[in-house]
């Protein structure tokens, strides 16, 4: 009878034991899979594809292929992955609290999560930055940007080329497109100073209305420009130094560019404000006249060299940060409104555009037969135009391409590399966290498990000890 009682028990024993093995084969991997997917918040997952919006300096050509391997696109939101430049090492799990019989499923599950682990995390190494294939990008927002806005950084790469694609032009082809530049500058001069000048009832009143409507009407000369790929001295003085900033033009091409524009700009709109004396579009009789002359006296005698020449460099600036929006929408409605909005701004406040009082000026001693307007052509150039010219430079180079190339091109190359330093410790600290987790969590599991298979053993000891 006893040894019979023992040939039972030792084969519920071996029940036992093989039910375990398959329970760690089969439970445990599922258990583990739902709840780590309960456990770890969205918020601690290091997902490239949601913080960074990584983009490419320069799209590479024939001769700079990227590898395959260096961007890839991995879901249906069309979000490029840190590529190359970035590796993650293999968790490891401290299975020695384990006993043998789970250990070889457990170490299963550690090479499936590494599996998976290795698509979204990824720390970076250092090394130099190679400009033409740099896939880092300092954009954080986490914004999610749609096919008709690019992210910041892309709008910048669109600056650059807009730079790049006038720099490389002849030098008759910038001088032509500068001219009919001018022409636009002077269309829309025009437009402002008929509606705005004839809102006399209400501008005596209200002189904000009338600059209001100058400020609304004037953006459609850098619509026409941008939109047909006109040349702007005030444009290019931010566009094409970027271009430079990155190395792809050289002194002599930017020289070329800034020269040829401004020439043909300021011909561009001495022409029309010829043509339109000629026409008699500014009678005397108008209030376009007469907003005319005392905005030319203004700007000639109403301010000091050193006050016109801090207005000429905020004027550009906002004209600059217009081309930079104007390149970062791929639809028209979005170029219309980040046009609008900065040039609508520098003329409301006031301040001085090289190429608009290029056409405002000459208009303005065209119609001075008469002695009416008291400005003289050398205080127009000594007063004016050179200081603003100057100033307008001076922001379009400096403030808003410099700026923008310290941020996401080459003058930034050292502040990326120390944000290479800081995003790997970030991420470092981040896959700790993540292997902890991941580790209590195995361990929780595997305890449920073992309690489980103990509370079913002491059931059915019972049973095998009567029988």
């Amino acid at each position: 009878m006893m040894k019979l009682h023992t040939i039972v028990l030792s084969a519920f024993i071996i029940i036992l034991q093989s039910s375990r093995q398959l329970s760690n084969a089969l439970v445990v991997p599922s258990l583990i899979s739902t709840t780590a997917k309960s456990t770890t918040s969205p918020s601690r997952q290091i997902n490239y594809q949601k913080s960074l919006l990584a983009a490419t300096l320069y799209r590479p050509t024939s001769a700079h292929q990227v590898p395959s391997s260096s961007a890839s696109s991995t879901n249906n939101d069309n979000q490029i992955k840190i590529g190359a430049a970035y590796t993650q090492p293999q968790h490891q799990v401290d299975t020695t609290s384990i006993n043998g019989s789970s250990s070889s499923s457990i170490n299963n599950i550690n090479n499936n999560t590494n599996n998976n682990n290795n698509n979204n995390d990824r720390v970076v190494e250092g090394g130099e930055i190679d400009l033409k294939t740099e896939v880092l990008s300092l954009d954080l927002s986490k914004t999610v940007y749609t096919s008709s806005m690019k992210s910041p950084k892309d709008a910048y790469i669109a600056f650059v080329e807009k730079g790049v694609g006038n720099a490389k032009m002849s030098k008759r082809k910038i001088f032509h497109q500068a001219v009919l530049g001018g022409c636009y500058i002077g269309f829309a001069s025009l437009l402002s100073l008929c509606i705005a000048g004839n809102l006399q009832g209400i501008g005596e009143h209200n002189s904000g209305f009338v600059k209001m409507a100058f400020a609304a009407l004037f953006p459609v000369n850098l619509v026409f420009i941008l939109s047909t790929g006109g040349q702007i001295f005030t444009g290019n003085s931010a566009t094409v130094a970027a271009a430079k900033y990155e190395g792809l033009v050289e002194w002599r091409e930017l020289g070329k560019s800034w020269i040829m524009s401004l020439v043909g700009n300021m011909l561009g709109c001495t022409l029309f404000a010829l043509l339109a004396t000629y026409a008699g579009l500014l009678s005397s009789s108008s209030g376009a006249l007469q907003l005319l002359s005392s905005t030319a006296v203004s700007k000639v005698y109403g301010a000091t060299l050193g006050q016109t020449f801090v207005k000429a460099i905020l004027c550009n600036w906002m004209v600059s940060i217009a081309v930079f929006l104007a390149g970062a929408s791929n639809d028209l409605t979005g170029k219309l409104v980040g046009i609008w909005f900065p040039v609508s701004t520098f003329v409301g406040i006031g301040l001085e555009h090289s190429v608009a009082n290029m056409f405002l000026l000459p208009a303005a001693l065209f119609h001075n037969t008469n002695n009416s307007i008291t400005i003289t052509i050398r205080d127009v150039l000594l007063r004016n135009v050179l200081p603003v010219t100057i100033g307008n430079a001076i922001a379009g180079a400096l403030i808003v391409a410099g700026s923008y190339s310290y941020q996401f091109g080459r003058l930034g190359k050292k502040s990326l590399d120390r944000f290479r330093q800081r995003l790997a410790l970030y991420e470092e600290r981040k896959r700790h966290e993540k292997k902890r987790d991941y580790n209590d969590t195995i361990v929780v599991v595997v305890k449920k498990e073992e309690q489980q298979q103990q509370q079913q053993l002491l059931l059915l000891l019972p049973f095998g000890m009567a029988y």
